[in-house]
């Protein structure tokens, strides 16, 4: 029996794979042709996709521009789930 998916790793890295992924399939791509445009693994665009993962800022960058758009269109209007200083403990 297949171990069911797991879970985003929090909001914001779902929120930012749902719009990638939807960026994606409206431009007919595959993970694959993604990956070949952006520099990046099948397997690292599935993470981020499945907000297992988030990119880092040169990848952002790479997925962007394998997308064919602005990287302010992958992360318009995403919010942490938690404020950073809250995060810091203080």
């Amino acid at each position: 029996m297949p171990k069911p998916p797991k879970p985003p790793t929090s909001g914001l890295a779902g929120t930012f794979g749902a719009r990638l992924r939807q960026i994606r399939t409206s431009k007919n791509l595959s993970q694959l042709e993604l990956g070949y445009k952006c520099g990046c693994s099948v397997s690292d665009i599935s993470n981020y996709e499945r907000g297992q993962m988030l990119p880092s800022f040169e990848t952002l960058i790479d997925l962007a521009y394998g997308l064919g758009i602005d990287a302010a269109e992958l992360t318009r209007g995403l919010q942490p789930d938690t404020p950073p200083i809250e995060r810091l403990g203080r």
